[in-house]
């Protein structure tokens, strides 16, 4: 809520008992727009911290390196949320497809956090360290690693010679993973 907000207005929380009576209820109106705006932007941005029931309804939301690590790229394939991505430098900057454990050049980027159709713009939480909801089906606790089928992961590294080695994050929960995916891998 904008009253807890580490933002300050410095405006009270409601307009002033002076105003006219026929203009204090648009006065309100104006002050709750502003408070609802504020609240937005302290939580998308990740300045304030959520309580325990807002964090256990959405852990993603309030995570400022989540918000950070978005990018915008264009799918070169379906993409489904969900999906582990690689950057497509070999056909035009910005492109993404599936990744895949099977070459070096099948390296993972970041997560896909939409689906889309080829050609259109994808939401990726890229990198280093981000909460992601995006994932399903995990053992908590258990370190994943890029697979090797197309756009998934799995618990155990790949074994198989030409294959590569590359951690993409931690399962917190059978539906959250802290994304840490490692720009280096090791290939068999």
């Amino acid at each position: 809520m904008a009253d807890n907000s580490k933002i300050l207005l410095g405006l009270p929380n409601l307009p002033a008992d002076q105003i006219d009576p026929k203009l204090w209820g648009e006065f309100l109106l104006i002050y709750k727009a502003i408070q609802n705006l504020l609240s937005g932007v302290s939580r998308y941005s990740g300045i304030d911290t959520p309580s325990a029931m807002e964090a256990a309804a959405d852990p993603t939301g309030y995570l400022l390196g989540a918000n950070m690590q978005r990018y915008y790229p264009t799918a070169v394939t379906s993409i489904t949320r969900g999906q582990i991505l690689r950057l497509r430098p070999d056909v035009g900057a910005n492109r993404v497809s599936q990744a895949i454990a099977t070459s070096a050049a099948g390296m993972a980027f970041g997560v896909a956090n939409t689906s889309v159709g080829a050609g259109a713009v994808v939401e990726v939480i890229a990198g280093g360290y981000a909460l992601t909801d995006a994932i399903g089906g995990m053992l908590p606790g258990t370190l994943y690693y890029l697979s090797t089928t197309s756009g998934a992961i799995q618990n155990l590294r790949p074994v198989n010679p030409g294959e590569i080695i590359q951690p993409v994050g931690w399962a917190l929960t059978s539906t959250q993973m802290l994304l840490a995916v490692s720009p280096y891998y090791q290939q068999l």
